[in-house]
């Protein structure tokens, strides 16, 4: 499956990862409890999609969005691009497809990275699933290349201390569950020497 970077244009496309129907009006019969109950589930879909695109599908220099599909884009990836070091933040993901086509797409966006010398990124996890979670989706050749160098486990309802993290992954808000922030970076056997570190530094 090829991954490809998201552009303004493929906006539709997306929608439906976000439980957009096609089929879906903002002027709807809420008579019924039940209608109104799916009016507004399907309202706030559109509203949530039509921020992530605004924010991630505009064009800018760090706010990148990947995809991935077959027949139709079932996976969808987000990331961020550090201007304070050569690092990359996992924001967000979608994905209607395996784990297979996850990674398919994680591999694009670790590609254009590693393109632009961003051999590090941080990603938010939870601790009671990050073990299944590394063995399906970080397997294969990721997990041969890439290692975790730095973890730390945030309580329920807490501060994260790290400012980068708390803005970025954490979106300023206090999680109610356990979390875990992961750092991994590609092995330092593989990092070629006299690489310009950088980025958009």
């Amino acid at each position: 499956m090829n991954s490809f970077k998201l552009i303004k244009s493929d906006s539709d496309r997306c929608a439906p990862l976000f439980g957009v129907s096609p089929y879906w009006s903002p002027i709807k019969n809420t008579a019924n409890s039940d209608d109104y109950s799916a009016w507004f589930k399907s309202g706030y879909s559109v509203l949530n999609h039509a921020m992530w695109v605004d924010g991630y599908l505009w064009g800018g220099d760090n706010f990148h969005a990947w995809g991935g599909g077959v027949s139709e884009l079932n996976t969808v990836i987000y990331f961020y691009e550090s201007t304070e070091e050569p690092a990359w933040y996992l924001l967000g993901w979608r994905n209607r497809g395996t784990a297979l086509d996850y990674r398919a797409v994680l591999d694009g966006v670790i590609k254009y990275n590693e393109g632009r010398n961003r051999y590090k990124f941080y990603a938010l996890e939870a601790p009671q699933h990050v073990s299944q979670w590394r063995e399906d989706v970080y397997g294969g050749e990721f997990g041969d290349r890439y290692r975790v160098i730095d973890e730390y486990v945030v309580p329920p309802k807490a501060l994260c201390w790290w400012t980068n993290a708390w803005e970025l992954l954490y979106k300023r808000m206090l999680i109610p569950e356990l979390t875990q922030v992961s750092c991994y970076y590609l092995d330092g056997r593989l990092r070629k020497v006299g690489d310009v570190i950088g980025g958009n530094l």
